[in-house]
């Protein structure tokens, strides 16, 4: 239900329907009895008359069946309603207590008060000068409940919930005014008296002067309330008899009280009141407003005892300390002080003296509260500050967490007691920091397991405290959804393992879960504008009465105890001398949280040992940032998929220097050059480079891929399987775009897979990754590996050409025993007759074998001498021809390598079968026409 249901009518349930009529069937009873009789007339056999009896036995089953069927729908109907209006009742009673709440409640009732079950209100609603608001009795009233229309024909049940829930007795009967009148006999007039000023104070009015008249009855209660200590706290202001103002009352109120009690008699009341209560017993009263009756109240009357004891129970803390200097860390730390059971350091004063906070007997852990401005941050830092300067680097590490903006605790970062500072601007830096806390938490379980301690005291100077700082938990926990398991883990065992928390939060009961907020014993409650957040988190209201502005004063439980305190400052002149002081001191420990990966990783400050390192992994919950290494050997390789721009061609460098540091011979191959890509492979492949570790690069396979095409794709790709399938001594390293059908093949033979930024999670997915391991938006160089990120090592662009892998053959004319199959033939009978060689026409169809020479001719002339070329055995050279065309000519497969620039390369295969590229033996490129 919203906020508005009680607007909106009830419906009813509808009531029950009854069961449609069901009449004896006559006519189906005489139909059958006629036509019977008819039948046996006609044919003239009587026996036919015994037919006669089912008409009526039909009948009476139909009326029969029909009462069943009514008395089923009845009961059905019964069951329905009953049912519908269990459930409507239910709703109704709801709504109708909500309405109660919301029209008892309207102000505190001074019965629940005094029997402690309504806290008294220290927030003064009202402007200064405004009247003040007072309960003259509680009244019946007509309830916002609606149930719709009625009818004459409800239900009695529903009549009877109609008058339960039409009025709503208890309201509280209120009048704003500032003279108010009580008339009657004078034990109950007091009674109510008392019962009026006792509203007052417990619904936030007390702040005002307030004055008494009527004779020897007011004097009565001006002497009981100045009996009872009625000033105490500052929550009432008792003015003497005759209206004398109280010598406290605020200046809007120096020249009259604010509210005037007058205790008078009947036909004895000033004209000038607002209200006037006429008692007429214990139980029934009348209001009186501009002198004409206008409600029948139950007055409410106290005892002398009831007030005596509600004065008393009113706490010293109501009423604010006189305004305090705000003081300097520097000189809070320069002042004598406790020192504590931990690390301690003062953070503000109270009246004047310094205040503590020992993080070990007044925490462990601390929980900070208060509006936006009202002074949190600066106790977060001047805390920070204050332990730093009392406690040496070895004894105590603190890491920061700020999530308004970044701005709080920045200047804690020279402190070498800081672990680090993370922000809401540093992107997933909050998750790297949860993970290291997890990972701080194990560390030092197992540090205290094998020292055989039970508690970081055994572990003192091995293992310093530390303190986990954050600021706005809320803005914290509403991006990262494990962050109440984490501080619930860290708050229920970090007593005993050194770890203290100190939680920021404006609403701190709303933002932490139960589970956390009740391991959080220090508490902090700085203005609320709430008095329910206060209690909540203090068990006082008194924070929502400080006024804004005065920033910097709290409320502090700790111990047990209460202290309203004024925080102190640290100014910049403060910490720079604590910073200057703890200059080149060491840190007890490794930090818990490693500064983020560098944006750009030269390969040179990644340690290798022996191994081939390219790049930087991080694992946060194990605190460490570790190499990169690539797997080798047969059960080694890493498949690399990736994004256009997330750095594959930089990695594909970065594991080419790398394995060359670590004294292996890195080959790099690329769509750029397909015709070393493929002989590097074969190379590679058919055992070339024995007895020395190989790391093959192939940069872009699926582009490589695609422009060898079908004929030559899919052998390269077999290539590869074979090497990382049987070749130990090879690591094959993949990058890719797409995981092309082709390359499916490959991604089982590689272990590794680095994967870099990807288009989303379904691509992410599709590579084979966890669905929660995703990154959105990596930055070039970075990637996830497993479930980490890593950053990959930069190493610039090699100045020089690379080197030239390819296989090349040249063309010996002097062997005279060639056939050179091309559509350039004028190109290259040229060439022939400037070698001294004599050119040779195809032979006709029959003619005799191929005679010694060079016989040049194109594919078509070969066809249509089918079968000359089979008994062949000399050089062949093939130019700008399909080799699967001559393959057919020959009657033989050719092995045939892809060429990159037919204009310019040329197969030859010489007459031991072999097949390798040539360059063209002419230096101008010639057009395919031979011109």
């Amino acid at each position: 239900m919203n906020g508005d249901d009680h607007d909106e009518p009830l419906r009813p349930p509808a009531p029950e329907t009854p069961p449609p009529l069901v009449p004896f069937p006559w006519v189906q009873a005489c139909v059958p009895v006629v036509a019977t009789v008819g039948l046996a007339f006609v044919t003239g056999h009587t026996a036919v008359l015994g037919f006669a009896v089912l008409g009526p036995l039909f009948a009476v089953g139909v009326f029969v069946d029909g009462r069943v069927r009514a008395r089923r729908h009845r009961r059905r109907e019964h069951e329905r309603y009953r049912a519908e209006f269990a459930a409507f009742e239910r709703l109704v009673m709801h709504r109708y207590a909500r309405a109660i709440a919301r029209t008892r409640n309207v102000r505190r009732d001074v019965r629940a008060v005094l029997a402690g079950r309504v806290e008294p209100s220290v927030v003064l609603d009202d402007a200064p000068g405004a009247p003040p608001t007072v309960a003259l009795g509680r009244c019946t009233r007509t309830s916002d409940v609606r149930l719709g229309a009625a009818a004459s024909d409800d239900p009695p049940a529903l009549a009877r919930l109609r008058g339960r829930v039409a009025r709503v007795s208890g309201v509280p009967l209120t009048v704003r005014t500032h003279a108010i009148a009580v008339t009657g006999p004078d034990e109950l007039v007091i009674a109510c008296a008392r019962a009026l000023v006792v509203d007052l104070i417990a619904n936030g009015e007390g702040e005002r002067s307030i004055g008494f008249d009527g004779g020897p009855v007011a004097d009565r209660l001006v002497r009981e309330l100045v009996d009872g200590r009625a000033l105490r706290g500052g929550v009432l202001r008792g003015a003497g008899p005759r209206t004398r103002p109280a010598p406290t009352a605020p200046p809007a109120a120096a020249g009259r009280p604010s509210l005037l009690i007058v205790l008078a008699r009947p036909g004895r009341v000033p004209g000038t009141v607002g209200a006037l209560l006429e008692v007429v017993d214990r139980h029934r009263a009348r209001v009186h407003r501009h002198g004409v009756a206008t409600e029948r109240v139950a007055p409410t009357g106290l005892s002398r005892r009831a007030l005596d004891r509600f004065l008393a129970s009113l706490p010293d803390g109501a009423e604010l300390p006189p305004d305090e200097p705000v003081r300097d860390l520097g000189a809070l730390l320069a002042l004598p002080s406790v020192t504590g059971a931990g690390p301690t350091t003062p953070v503000g004063t109270v009246e004047g003296a310094p205040f503590a906070i020992d993080l070990v007997t007044d925490g462990p852990h601390l929980v900070v509260g208060g509006t936006t401005g009202s002074g949190k941050s600066e106790l977060l830092r001047t805390l920070a500050v204050g332990l730093a300067a009392r406690t040496a680097p070895s004894e105590l590490m603190l890491l920061a967490v700020d999530f308004k903006g970044g701005a709080t605790f920045d200047a804690l970062a020279p402190l070498p007691h800081c672990a680090g500072v993370v922000t809401d601007l540093d992107g997933d830096e909050a998750d790297r920091l949860l993970a290291a806390l997890t990972g701080e938490l194990r560390r030092r379980e197992r540090a205290l397991r094998a020292a055989g301690g039970t508690d970081i005291t055994d572990l003192e100077g091995r293992m310093p405290r530390l303190v986990v700082l954050v600021d706005e938990f809320q803005a914290l926990a509403d991006r990262h959804a494990d962050v109440h398991e984490v501080f619930a883990d860290l708050a229920a065992r970090g007593r005993s393992l050194g770890i203290h928390l100190v939680l920021g939060a404006q609403r701190p009961a709303g933002a932490m879960r139960p589970a956390l907020l009740a391991n959080l014993g220090g508490r902090v409650c700085f203005r609320v504008t709430d008095a329910a957040d206060a209690v909540a988190l203090i068990g006082d209201a008194a924070p929502a009465a400080f006024p804004a502005a005065r920033p910097g004063l709290a409320l502090v439980r700790v111990g047990g105890e209460c202290h309203r305190i004024v925080v102190g400052r640290c100014a910049a002149g403060t910490l720079e001398g604590i910073v200057e002081r703890t200059r080149g001191t060491l840190p007890g420990g490794p930090p818990p949280w490693l500064p983020p990966l560098p944006k750009r990783l030269p390969l040179d400050s990644i340690p290798h040992a022996g191994g081939t390192a390219y790049g930087l992994v991080d694992e946060p919950s194990a605190q460490r940032q570790s190499p990169l290494m690539l797997a080798e050997g047969r059960r080694g390789g890493t498949l690399v998929v990736g994004a256009p721009g997330c750095g594959r061609t930089a990695l594909a460098r970065a594991v080419a220097h790398a394995a060359t540091r670590s004294g292996r011979t890195a080959l790099t191959v690329s769509p750029a050059d397909v015709e070393a890509a493929w002989d590097v492979s074969w190379r590679i492949g058919v055992g070339e480079w024995p007895g020395r570790s190989v790391v093959l690069v192939v940069d872009d396979a699926d582009l490589l891929v695609e422009r060898l095409g079908d004929r030559h794709g899919g052998p390269l790709v077999e290539r590869w399987c074979h090497i990382a399938r049987a070749l130990d001594h090879v690591t094959l390293v993949v990058t890719a775009q797409r995981l092309v059908a082709p390359l499916a093949r490959l991604v089982p033979l590689l272990p590794g897979t680095v994967r870099m930024s990807l288009p989303g999670r379904h691509a992410f997915v599709l590579s084979g990754g966890e669905p929660s391991a995703f990154r959105a938006d990596l930055p070039p160089g970075r990637a996830v590996v497993g479930a980490s990120l890593a950053q990959i090592a930069w190493t610039e662009p090699a100045a020089d050409a690379p080197r030239d892998e390819r296989e090349r053959t040249g063309i010996d004319a002097r062997t005279g025993n060639m056939i050179v199959i091309t559509p350039r033939e004028r190109a290259w009978r040229a060439w022939a007759a400037a070698a001294d060689l004599a050119p040779c026409a195809v032979p006709a169809p029959g003619a005799p074998p191929v005679p010694t020479g060079c016989v040049i001719g194109s594919a078509g002339e070969w066809q249509r001498s089918f079968g000359a070329l089979t008994t062949f055995g000399g050089t062949l050279v093939l130019d700008g021809v399909d080799a699967v065309r001559v393959s057919a000519l020959l009657g033989a497969p050719i092995d045939d390598p892809p060429i990159a620039d037919p204009r310019r390369t040329v197969l030859v295969r010489a007459p031991d079968g072999v097949v390798r590229r040539a360059d063209v033996p002419w230096h101008a490129a010639e057009g395919p026409d031979g011109s």
